[in-house]
């Protein structure tokens, strides 16, 4: 063992068997679920969790991301949503893109958050009039 260095046992994060929890709050969850999770993880640096491969192979041109998010409705349907340039879009399982709106303004980070309680999620750039996508639509409040 090395001096100083916290053994890799005592270091690592274990895995959540259960999951992703997007109804319960930080304090709620139990030990074995988790609120975020990533294929990431800091150890000297950002490194890409072992094991993990890319999931689908989209392509938007020259375009670079601003923003993802992963909304799950409360029947258990899930939505990649994707922004990019002046476009919010959904990915499907087969990586097929579906565009959903084209009329964010283009080259600002975009922030999603999900809303479990009217089962919708919320778009924001710090532009543009936010932006609700229920599942189907995406429309401006």
């Amino acid at each position: 063992m090395l001096r100083n260095r916290l053994p890799d046992e005592l270091g690592g994060y274990p895995d959540p068997k259960r999951g992703v929890n997007l109804r319960k709050s930080a304090e709620d969850l139990q030990p074995d679920e988790a609120y975020l999770l990533q294929n990431c993880y800091y150890d000297a640096g950002v490194r890409k969790r072992f094991g993990s491969q890319r999931y689908s192979t989209p392509s938007f041109g020259n375009f670079r991301g601003l923003g993802g998010h992963l909304f799950y409705q409360q029947d258990n349907t899930k939505h990649r949503l994707i922004a990019f340039d002046t476009n919010i879009g959904r990915v499907s399982d087969a990586g097929v893109f579906t565009t959903l709106t084209s009329t964010m303004t283009a080259g600002y980070p975009t922030s999603f958050t999900t809303w479990p309680i009217l089962d919708s999620c919320y778009i924001a750039n710090g532009q543009d009039r936010l932006r609700v996508y229920d599942g189907s639509t995406v429309s401006t409040i």
